[in-house]
């Protein structure tokens, strides 16, 4: 089946479609078409070639792209009146789809001007221009650009790279939040907290998960979206127990927290991209959980994982699930929180995993040596080489300073016996009695010296 040229304009495929849904002729149609020309200045197409297009749009679904310049354009030119203008529109279009300030704007701009009209907003500047202005902006001001079109929205959210680098998403018992940071400042911070009156003893309501995800998708949803850290916390509420503070979800909040998640989950799950970031910080309450989140995540780019997993069922956790990943196999770096029942092979390919395991065999340890030594970022073993050395080294320095300790302490030695013969002969003179204190003096210094090396050789000895 022939397809719509890419080249066709977005705003003539919507009128098409529009008329289309109207039951218009072709040659309605066309007649339409050539006077939306005239009044915009262009040239239209020929009627065959409108006609080949007005085919292929009737064997076409309808596109989620839309522009609805020409449509409202359209209308206005032929003396629809506004309510009935957008009502057409969210017939053919949907609802949710045709935003009434969006057409309210362009209705009274064709109005209040005179042809030629000009169609051109914003978004109709190369994408170089709008990176350049767009890049000057923050998270929240971003966020209120996208309000200006649909065309400009469309380019924000798939051209455009967002300046966060860190998002920290948390479900809770009670609501969300979440946080846009740059690598060191808070950019944004979106709440939706319910309050618990315990007095009245009033029902909680449980608001609509839709709003989590219009708050969190522009930016995850952006397949530009580059993230040092992405910290996801589904992990119930902090409170005491027994006068210590302990992960614990409240009954009353149990079903309206799992919708949370569960519809979260199913978010990140619909997403046609994955999300890039070079560290995951998750807590959760299952390992499922964690499985979920790591397959929306893109592999080999995740570098980083930690994990603070809080099983009320079980004492030590069964990571295989999340271990047959691309995600988990393609990472570096890992930390786990629980004990692990699971095999120890799962993180044989890690450069360094932080762990606490069950039991360990023997085998299982020769298997991880064999691996670890056999990796090419393994870097143990040379680092043990270059202590060894270092070692060796100050040992053979410290035999040399002895060896001359020992030539000092016997010439020392001989010094003193000849002193000592000579005081005996001369009746104990002052001046030599003065030369035999010198020389003890300074064959105790060497002795002490000789202690100094003995001791730093077994040291090292010891630590070898």
């Amino acid at each position: 089946m022939a397809e719509i040229p890419p080249n066709i304009p977005i705003d003539l495929r919507t009128l098409i479609f529009y008329n289309i849904y109207q039951q218009k002729t072709i040659e309605k149609s066309y007649e339409n078409y050539e006077k939306l020309c005239s009044a915009t200045g262009k040239q239209p197409f020929s009627f065959e070639k409108f006609e080949n297009l007005f085919h292929l749009c009737s064997k076409e679904s309808l596109s989620s792209d839309l522009d609805i310049r020409l449509c409202v354009l359209s209308d206005v030119i032929n003396e629809k009146s506004t309510e009935k203008s957008i009502k057409d529109l969210r017939k053919v279009f949907g609802k949710e789809t045709i935003e009434k300030d969006d057409h309210d704007y362009w209705s009274e701009r064709f109005k209040n001007s005179s042809p030629p009209f000009n169609l051109l907003t914003f978004s109709d500047l190369p994408i170089e221009i709008v990176m350049r202005f767009v890049e000057r902006f923050d998270i929240a001001e971003i966020r209120q650009l996208r309000n200006v079109s649909h065309g400009l929205q469309k380019i924000l959210d798939e051209e455009v790279k967002p300046p966060c680098k860190k998002i920290q998403i948390n479900i809770r018992d009670r609501g969300f939040f979440v946080e846009y940071r740059d690598n060191f400042y808070l950019e944004m911070k979106i709440e939706a907290v319910e309050k618990k009156e315990r007095e009245r003893k009033k029902e909680i309501k449980v608001e609509d998960v839709a709003i989590l995800f219009k708050e969190v998708s522009p930016e995850l949803k952006n397949p530009k979206l580059r993230l040092n850290f992405l910290f996801i916390d589904l992990l119930y509420d902090y409170s005491t127990v027994s006068g210590h503070w302990a992960w614990n979800s409240h009954p009353e909040f149990n079903e309206a927290r799992q919708k949370r998640i569960d519809d979260f989950k199913g978010f990140l799950a619909s997403m046609n991209h994955k999300i890039h970031s070079t560290f995951l910080t998750m807590t959760a309450s299952n390992v499922e959980d964690v499985a979920t989140v790591l397959r929306c995540l893109k592999s080999g780019y995740l570098r980083k994982i930690r994990l603070t997993i809080e099983q009320e069922s079980k004492s030590t956790l069964n990571i295989d699930e999340m271990a047959a990943t691309d995600q988990w196999k393609q990472a570096k770096h890992v930390t786990i929180n629980k004990l692990i029942s699971s095999s120890i092979e799962h993180f044989y390919h890690f450069d360094t995993f932080d762990i606490r395991v069950q039991e360990i065999s023997i085998e299982e340890i020769v298997k991880l040596v064999d691996a670890l030594s056999k990796s090419p970022d393994f870097t143990f073993r040379d680092q043990v080489e270059k202590e060894l050395d270092k070692k060796e080294r100050m040992l053979t320095e410290i035999s040399e300073m002895k060896k001359d300790i020992e030539k000092d302490m016997q010439l020392l030695s001989e010094q003193l016996n000849e002193i000592r013969i000579e005081c005996n002969q001369a009746q104990r003179q002052p001046a030599l009695v003065e030369n035999e204190r010198e020389v003890v003096k300074r064959l105790r210094l060497a002795e002490n010296k000789q202690a100094v090396t003995k001791y730093s050789e077994s040291t090292i000895d010891l630590k070898k």
